[in-house]
């Protein structure tokens, strides 16, 4: 089985069944190079994405039949 949250851990998080809260802030600013920046912070209460074969089994539920976009469906 390959979890997907070692692949892509942020898809792992926001998936967390057992994910109760979140939390979002940013900033916007400029580098050193005066590049316009700005940076987004997400916290998961209880956090998750646990590297555990249980606690993934457990909080990240399989893809349900029929889900998922085709590439002739995107916009």
């Amino acid at each position: 089985m390959i979890m997907p949250g070692l692949l892509c851990p942020m898809l792992g998080q926001m998936i967390w069944k057992s994910t109760e809260e979140l939390g979002i802030g940013n900033a916007t600013g400029r580098d050193s190079k005066k590049h316009h920046v700005t940076v987004v912070i997400v916290r998961y209460s209880p956090p998750g994405n646990i590297l555990d074969r249980d606690a993934f089994v457990e909080n990240v539920l399989p893809p349900q039949s029929g889900t998922f976009l085709k590439s002739e469906d995107a916009i």
